[in-house]
């Protein structure tokens, strides 16, 4: 059997599918299968083998079986779900018409066990797991997925578990979905990679345990993923935080490097003029005294921008919420380093259709400092006078972030830190001309400097 231009309901392409089967019958009415899968997507291909047997039992089938492959793609395996994916509010078995309660699970007349061992299971070329294996058990109201575990390409383990249970109950969910998922000395860069495509440096990096359950109710197989909800934990002890844009840092080392030089030209032509018996103009003196100023308060917004760019963390908490509409609340997020540390709260939209790390997304981080970086933060009146229990002395500001996952905006700490530390107002507009790297909106401060 060979099936190709399939499309799922959107009217997306679906791989290419060839399959083959081979059914031995005994006296006894066993049937002994062997049923090899490819799957064909541009250029990619998946092999699987189902292999096992089915006994008659009880009016319907017995199975136990093994699947197979070397290489699955994940994109590619969703072919096989098709035929559940828009499934009606009733099944086949269904009676009463649409909208009643299915009368049969549509894995009826199936129970057993069927083996899973897959070579490698491919997400992504950064995130690939390997050696998976695990059990598939069938009854008459429920599948259950006993303990699948696999081993990360890029280092740490993965284990996943889950049962759907079916329940003919009128005014209830027919079908019900309880799991977890864990990724154990998951290490971030790679996998941020994968599902954040737009590019450059991860802005975390380090080895996670991350903890997840999902658990929701539909009335048809098709419907259950619209209907999940669950939470979240990921706990690091190490890593590095890439907390602004490193084009906002490049901007202001390269304007105080241009007013240095500016403010050594005119030094120069003082002692010149001082060497001659001459006066420079006092205009001319006034733009060198503002500019020497500007230097020094760039040197200390370049020192406080140095702080908080890469951010190398003790201890990260992350504790999530997420809602039946995909929406999610940050219920607590805790960074820890020797001498800065944040804890902050934020909120992910729902919005239909969008994937998750381009929902709009907003996070409200308090933050305190100790030692040497609590010392160039107190000299910028960026810190307040109070210590807390651990040493630190809070921010006398809010880092508010915005955007996406995809691409956090810190545009208003940006404006917050520069009108304390240089003392001027960036509009909207300076701060985004900043993040591009221009450091001629820097320059043109020098007239605002009191």
């Amino acid at each position: 059997v060979k099936a190709t231009r399939l499309q799922d309901a959107t009217g997306a392409s679906l791989p290419e599918l060839a399959a083959e089967f081979r059914a031995d019958r005994d006296a006894g009415g066993a049937l002994t299968l062997r049923v090899p899968l490819r799957l064909e997507a541009a250029g990619r291909v998946s092999d699987l083998l189902f292999a096992g047997q089915l006994l008659p039992d009880s009016g319907g089938w017995k199975v136990d079986g093994q699947l197979t492959g070397a290489r699955v793609f994940v994109a590619d395996a969703r072919v096989l779900a098709a035929p559940w994916a828009d499934a009606p509010d009733s099944a086949p078995g269904a009676v009463g018409g649409p909208g009643a309660v299915p009368s049969a699970p549509a894995w009826s007349g199936l129970v057993g066990k069927v083996a899973i061992a897959l070579g490698e299971v491919v997400y992504s070329p950064e995130l690939v797991a390997r050696e998976i294996s695990g059990t598939l058990s069938l009854d008459q109201m429920a599948v259950v997925l006993e303990t699948l575990k696999g081993i990360l390409a890029t280092g740490g383990r993965v284990e996943a578990s889950g049962k759907v249970s079916y329940s003919p109950t009128n005014g209830s969910p027919t079908y019900a979905l309880e799991g977890s998922v864990a990724a154990l000395e998951l290490e971030s860069g790679p996998a941020l990679k994968a599902f954040l495509p737009s590019g450059g440096p991860p802005a975390i990096e380090g080895r996670f345990d991350l903890r997840s359950r999902v658990s929701g109710g539909a009335s048809s197989l098709g419907q259950l993923p619209s209907g999940l909800q669950g939470d979240l934990q990921m706990v690091s002890r190490g890593g590095v935080i890439r907390a602004l844009p490193a084009s906002y840092l490049s901007a202001v080392t390269s304007a105080k490097e241009q007013l240095q030089r500016r403010s050594e030209q005119a030094g120069t032509l003082g002692a010149i003029a001082g060497a001659i018996g001459a006066r420079l103009p006092p205009s001319l003196g006034g733009v060198a005294a503002r500019t020497q100023q500007l230097t020094t308060r760039l040197a200390d917004l370049e020192a406080v921008l140095r702080l908080f760019g890469e951010i190398r963390f003790d201890q990260l908490t992350l504790d999530v919420g997420v809602s039946a509409s995909l929406a999610a609340a940050l219920r607590d997020l805790t960074i820890t380093s020797p001498e800065l540390r944040f804890v902050g709260k934020g909120a992910l939209e729902a919005v239909p259709g969008q994937p998750l790390w381009r929902r709009p997304l907003n996070v409200s981080l308090a933050g305190g400092a100790r030692g040497r970086s609590a010392e160039a933060l107190r000299r910028v009146n960026l810190l307040a006078s109070t210590v807390d229990t651990l040493g630190y002395a809070p921010f006398s500001f809010e880092l508010a972030l915005e955007g996406s996952a995809d691409g956090l905006d810190a545009s208003k700490v940006i404006a917050a830190v520069a009108d304390r530390v240089l003392g001027v107002s960036l509009s909207a507009s300076d701060v985004q001309r900043l993040r591009a790297g221009d450091a001629g909106v820097l320059l043109a401060l020098v007239s605002q400097i009191k």
